[in-house]
């Protein structure tokens, strides 16, 4: 279950990223749209692959509360409510002694 998010986290930031910088391939070529356009495709970047780290922690929640003898549903409703993006990026920005 957990793999499998993450293989498809991986397999959309992939087409993705291909994409946006296919884009750029088009774009007109002076310094300052330059600069403004490949900031923007690593920010939209940025901002799924935030989404998808989210997604693969729900994924992993779900799995933890169904080894505890959860329902399937009740679990992914928890998880839903827990794991926010923000849960996950205070989680990241805070520094892990281990």
């Amino acid at each position: 279950m957990i793999y499998d998010a993450a293989d498809k986290a991986i397999r959309d930031m992939n087409r993705a990223n291909l994409k946006a910088f296919g884009r750029l391939k088009l774009a007109k070529w002076d310094e300052i749209s330059i600069i403004r356009q490949v900031s923007q495709v690593y920010d939209t970047s940025s901002a799924l692959a935030r989404r998808k780290y989210a997604e693969i922690a729900r994924a992993a929640f779900i799995a933890a509360l169904i080894e505890t003898g959860l329902n399937a549903i009740v679990a992914s409703g928890m998880a839903a409510d827990e794991i926010t993006t923000d849960w996950l990026l205070d989680m990241l920005e805070e520094a892990d002694q281990v």
